[in-house]
């Protein structure tokens, strides 16, 4: 019977999870590298640690309200572009949306037509 051959990565704690995800907004690249060990370990590891996987998940949900909140300011600012983007994101409930038609004739063409969801044809 063969050894098994000792891995030279150090096991993946709670402790040394929670050490790893500070700083990194919840990327899992960053963390796996931090650990010395694969995207794929820490996956595992997550599925067997449902207390980490929520930490992880919390940790992506604060990078994304400092996004929110510098979009906000964007807007505020009177930044027409992040306006826009977040009408089509976050505001389809209320008939704002993006639509693509493409005419594949001898020429293809592209229209993209944003609504505001009134019916004036503006």
């Amino acid at each position: 019977m063969r050894a098994r051959k000792k891995s030279t990565y150090p096991k993946i704690t709670k402790d040394n999870f929670q050490v790893a995800v500070k700083g990194t907004y919840g990327n899992l690249t960053a963390i796996a590298s931090r650990l010395h060990v694969s995207r794929t370990t820490v996956y595992a590891f997550l599925e067997n640690n449902a207390d980490m996987k929520a930490l992880l998940e919390e940790t992506k949900e604060s990078f994304d309200d400092i996004a929110e909140s510098i979009l906000q300011k964007k807007i505020i600012e009177g930044d027409t572009r992040m306006l826009e983007f977040y009408a089509r994101t976050k505001m389809k409930h209320r008939g704002y949306h993006e639509s693509i038609d493409v005419n594949m004739g001898e020429t293809p063409e592209f229209k993209v037509t944003f609504s505001d969801g009134s019916d004036d044809g503006n």
